[in-house]
């Protein structure tokens, strides 16, 4: 299938084509690993994440397999979310046991103060493997500070959750097949967990209230915006107000968002939840009733009758070297490894086929948003 295909307009009656893989293209590795400095052979390299490898299904022998071939010994250090971004600044001012490896969660100025140029690695960035809108996403005066390869199995998009079994129950129309006929908008969405509210009495049947991903899902900003040069107030925009107000009237009125719903959703007592793409992840803790059922059924995130999806992150996932890194040339190889989904069984990284398949089509589109929180 076409990777910039367009036939994904909500409420077009032409079908959804999904790329059954997305291909990195570019170098291929073999290319890339003879063109890597001797030099690099038996250095160590240290990567800081706030997920164990473990939690990515296949990664230890894939970061094995990386050392065998490169000579390259990587160390994973598993720092706590809570903690993750106010111990890096310490570690580094500390200038003891500094990460070359940094995952970033989105290009947030207080963040990248952290993050040194990607070219401090001496390496080509311009090769086809690596996603131009995440480093652009990441560039501060033509500069980039965080980098990821084109069509990774490893990235953060937003996704509505759905659980198929109460699909099933209440005969209501499946959303994955709505939105591979090109009929899943918002519209259709709202109308569903009505239905679902009226028939249960459960507040809250349309997930969690984390408004920013749905205004990424209408293809607006969110409160703070980014012009490509410097962050402002979006909060007057006319499209910014009318939007909050439909969801408030929603959250308020209604009763059809609420907050806290995972929990709920993870109990089956929910029919919709939304949240990034890492969570249907097999090995993530989330959501462990449905992936153990079987039941965790995903599709984009709606957009409105008649308008183009787009394709959300709030955390848009990319890798950055730490200030005082002592091997950043290693960096650029480790990653164009390490986020290749040809090294891994993708079948057992996602909970099932459907959510690789739609993971596949997100990534696979160039209308795609990141959201300031």
């Amino acid at each position: 299938s076409d990777k910039n295909d367009t036939s994904s307009q909500s409420g077009s009656k032409d079908p959804v084509k999904v790329p059954s893989a997305n291909k990195i293209g570019g170098k291929s590795w073999k290319e890339v690993l003879a063109s890597m400095p001797k030099k690099l052979r038996g250095t160590n390299l240290v990567v800081y994440n706030w997920n164990p490898a473990s939690e990515y299904t296949g990664a230890p022998a894939v970061i094995d397999e990386f050392s065998k071939q490169t000579g390259i010994k990587v160390k994973w250090t598993t720092i706590t979310y809570d903690n993750y971004f106010t111990k890096l600044p310490a570690v580094i001012a500390s200038g003891k046991d500094i990460p070359d490896v940094v995952r970033a969660r989105g290009p947030v100025p207080e963040y990248m103060l952290s993050y040194q140029p990607l070219s401090t690695s001496k390496y080509d960035f311009s090769d086809e493997a690596w996603d131009k809108n995440i480093m652009d996403l990441y560039s501060v005066d033509g500069v980039s500070y965080a980098a990821s390869i084109q069509n990774t199995h490893i990235a953060a998009v937003d996704i509505m959750f759905y659980n198929k079994s109460i699909i099933d129950k209440y005969d209501y129309e499946d959303p994955y097949k709505l939105w591979k006929k090109g009929k899943w908008d918002w519209d259709k969405y709202i109308d569903m967990c009505r239905d679902y509210k009226n028939d249960t009495g459960n507040p809250g049947s349309c997930g969690e209230a984390w408004y920013w991903s749905y205004l990424s899902a209408f293809g607006i900003d969110s409160a703070i915006a980014f012009d490509g040069k410097k962050f402002y107030n979006n909060m007057n925009s006319k499209e910014f107000l009318t939007v909050h107000q439909q969801l408030c009237k929603l959250y308020n009125e209604d009763k059809l968002f609420a907050f806290g719903q995972a929990e709920f959703y993870n109990e089956g007592t929910r029919l919709f939840a939304i949240g990034s793409s890492v969570l249907m992840r097999r090995k993530n803790s989330y959501f462990s009733n449905l992936k153990s059922e079987g039941t965790l059924y995903a599709v984009p995130m709606p957009a409105p009758k008649g308008k183009k999806i787009t394709v959300g992150h709030n955390e848009a996932e990319a890798y950055a070297i730490a200030k005082g890194a002592s091997n950043p040339e290693a960096v650029p190889y480790f990653l164009r490894y390490f986020l290749d989904g040809a090294n891994y069984e993708l079948s057992t990284y996602f909970c099932n086929e459907q959510n690789l398949e739609v993971y596949n089509w997100c990534m696979s589109q160039e209308n795609r948003k990141f959201v300031y929180v």
